[in-house]
Protein backbone atom coordinates (compact mmCIF):
# COMPACT_ATOMS: atom_id res chain seq x y z
CA UNK A 1 0.00 0.00 0.00
CA UNK A 2 1.45 3.43 -0.89
CA UNK A 3 1.78 6.11 1.80
CA UNK A 4 -1.37 8.03 2.72
CA UNK A 5 -1.48 11.82 2.70
CA UNK A 6 -2.92 12.91 6.05
CA UNK A 7 -3.30 16.21 7.89
CA UNK A 8 -0.75 17.00 10.59
CA UNK A 9 -2.64 17.55 13.85
CA UNK A 10 -2.85 21.25 14.81
CA UNK A 11 -0.98 22.51 11.72
CA UNK A 12 -2.32 24.08 8.56
CA UNK A 13 1.18 24.31 7.05
CA UNK A 14 2.11 20.61 6.91
CA UNK A 15 0.68 17.33 5.71
CA UNK A 16 2.07 13.91 6.58
CA UNK A 17 2.89 11.01 4.27
CA UNK A 18 2.07 8.00 6.43
CA UNK A 19 2.82 4.37 5.53
CA UNK A 20 0.30 2.17 7.42
CA UNK A 21 2.37 -0.96 6.80
CA UNK A 22 5.61 0.28 8.34
CA UNK A 23 4.29 3.09 10.55
CA UNK A 24 6.82 5.49 8.99
CA UNK A 25 5.84 9.12 8.40
CA UNK A 26 7.31 12.16 6.67
CA UNK A 27 6.18 15.76 7.02
CA UNK A 28 5.42 17.66 3.83
CA UNK A 29 5.51 21.46 3.91
CA UNK A 30 2.57 23.02 2.06
CA UNK A 31 3.10 25.93 -0.31
CA UNK A 32 0.14 27.73 1.28
CA UNK A 33 -1.66 27.05 4.55
CA UNK A 34 -4.47 24.52 4.10
CA UNK A 35 -7.86 26.22 3.97
CA UNK A 36 -10.38 25.20 6.63
CA UNK A 37 -12.64 23.91 3.85
CA UNK A 38 -10.02 21.51 2.43
CA UNK A 39 -11.09 17.86 2.44
CA UNK A 40 -9.64 15.69 5.19
CA UNK A 41 -8.57 12.08 4.81
CA UNK A 42 -7.27 11.61 8.34
CA UNK A 43 -4.92 12.94 10.99
CA UNK A 44 -1.33 12.09 11.93
CA UNK A 45 1.09 13.14 14.67
CA UNK A 46 4.50 12.07 15.96
CA UNK A 47 5.37 11.85 19.65
CA UNK A 48 8.70 11.14 21.41
CA UNK A 49 9.62 8.98 24.37
CA UNK A 50 11.81 10.39 27.12
CA UNK A 51 14.73 8.60 25.42
CA UNK A 52 13.98 10.35 22.11
CA UNK A 53 12.49 7.43 20.16
CA UNK A 54 9.58 8.45 17.96
CA UNK A 55 6.23 6.84 17.30
CA UNK A 56 3.86 7.94 14.56
CA UNK A 57 0.13 7.90 15.20
CA UNK A 58 -2.60 8.18 12.57
CA UNK A 59 -6.35 7.85 12.26
CA UNK A 60 -7.89 7.68 8.79
CA UNK A 61 -10.66 6.25 6.61
CA UNK A 62 -10.29 3.06 4.61
CA UNK A 63 -12.95 1.28 2.59
CA UNK A 64 -13.61 -0.91 5.65
CA UNK A 65 -14.04 2.12 7.95
CA UNK A 66 -11.99 4.18 10.39
CA UNK A 67 -8.57 2.82 11.37
CA UNK A 68 -6.10 3.89 14.05
CA UNK A 69 -2.36 3.20 13.77
CA UNK A 70 0.33 3.43 16.45
CA UNK A 71 3.41 2.87 14.37
CA UNK A 72 2.70 -0.24 12.28
CA UNK A 73 0.11 -1.60 14.76
CA UNK A 74 -3.45 -0.95 13.65
CA UNK A 75 -6.93 -1.24 15.09
CA UNK A 76 -10.28 -0.80 13.32
CA UNK A 77 -12.44 1.65 15.25
CA UNK A 78 -15.46 -0.47 14.35
CA UNK A 79 -14.23 -3.08 16.88
CA UNK A 80 -16.28 -2.31 19.98
CA UNK A 81 -13.78 -4.16 22.21
CA UNK A 82 -11.03 -1.60 21.46
CA UNK A 83 -10.56 1.07 24.13
CA UNK A 84 -8.10 3.99 24.29
CA UNK A 85 -6.84 5.48 27.55
CA UNK A 86 -4.70 8.60 28.01
CA UNK A 87 -3.21 9.66 31.34
CA UNK A 88 -1.37 12.96 31.33
CA UNK A 89 0.90 14.95 33.54
CA UNK A 90 2.75 18.16 32.87
CA UNK A 91 5.97 16.38 31.81
CA UNK A 92 4.99 12.84 30.71
CA UNK A 93 1.82 11.23 29.41
CA UNK A 94 0.90 7.62 28.75
CA UNK A 95 -1.39 6.36 25.99
CA UNK A 96 -2.72 2.79 26.04
CA UNK A 97 -4.78 0.61 23.73
CA UNK A 98 -6.83 -2.24 25.18
CA UNK A 99 -8.75 -5.01 23.43
CA UNK A 100 -11.28 -5.99 26.05
CA UNK A 101 -9.23 -6.14 29.25
CA UNK A 102 -5.99 -7.08 27.45
CA UNK A 103 -3.38 -4.33 27.06
CA UNK A 104 -2.18 -4.35 23.44
CA UNK A 105 -0.10 -1.18 23.28
CA UNK A 106 1.38 1.36 25.66
CA UNK A 107 3.39 4.47 24.89
CA UNK A 108 4.79 6.99 27.39
CA UNK A 109 5.83 10.25 25.83
CA UNK A 110 7.69 13.38 26.88
CA UNK A 111 6.34 16.91 26.39
CA UNK A 112 8.42 19.38 28.39
CA UNK A 113 7.50 22.56 26.45
CA UNK A 114 3.79 21.83 26.25
CA UNK A 115 3.83 20.93 29.95
CA UNK A 116 5.61 24.11 31.00
CA UNK A 117 3.20 26.20 28.98
CA UNK A 118 0.29 24.34 30.56
CA UNK A 119 1.61 25.13 34.06
CA UNK A 120 2.47 28.84 33.55
CA UNK A 121 -0.52 29.89 31.39
CA UNK A 122 -3.34 30.87 33.75
CA UNK A 123 -5.86 30.66 30.89
CA UNK A 124 -4.91 27.10 29.81
CA UNK A 125 -8.05 24.96 29.66
CA UNK A 126 -9.54 21.84 28.09
CA UNK A 127 -9.61 23.37 24.60
CA UNK A 128 -5.88 24.04 24.79
CA UNK A 129 -5.33 20.53 26.09
CA UNK A 130 -7.13 18.96 23.13
CA UNK A 131 -5.23 21.16 20.69
CA UNK A 132 -1.82 20.39 22.24
CA UNK A 133 -2.35 16.68 22.97
CA UNK A 134 -3.81 14.68 20.08
CA UNK A 135 -3.65 11.39 21.99
CA UNK A 136 -5.68 12.92 24.84
CA UNK A 137 -8.27 14.19 22.34
CA UNK A 138 -8.32 10.89 20.48
CA UNK A 139 -8.70 8.75 23.62
CA UNK A 140 -11.54 10.94 24.88
CA UNK A 141 -13.67 10.72 21.74
CA UNK A 142 -12.53 7.97 19.32
CA UNK A 143 -14.67 5.28 20.92
CA UNK A 144 -17.84 7.31 20.82
CA UNK A 145 -20.37 6.64 18.06
CA UNK A 146 -20.93 10.40 17.60
CA UNK A 147 -17.25 11.14 16.88
CA UNK A 148 -16.92 8.15 14.57
CA UNK A 149 -20.03 9.24 12.65
CA UNK A 150 -18.64 12.78 12.42
CA UNK A 151 -15.31 11.49 11.04
CA UNK A 152 -17.01 9.17 8.52
CA UNK A 153 -19.17 12.04 7.25
CA UNK A 154 -16.36 14.60 7.07
CA UNK A 155 -13.40 12.53 5.89
CA UNK A 156 -13.03 11.02 2.46
CA UNK A 157 -11.31 7.71 1.85
CA UNK A 158 -7.57 8.04 2.47
CA UNK A 159 -5.70 9.10 -0.59
CA UNK A 160 -2.35 7.77 -1.65
CA UNK A 161 0.37 10.38 -1.84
Amino acid sequence: MPPLRLVLWNSRRFDVLFDPGSGEATRVRLVRPRPDSAPLTGIAITERTLGGARCNFAVYMEASGLVFNAGAKRWPLSDATIRFVHEGGWLLSTFRVYRGECLEFTFTYFHLWRGLFMVIDATYDGLDLEHDFFLHYFASCAGTPDWQQWARERWSLSSAA
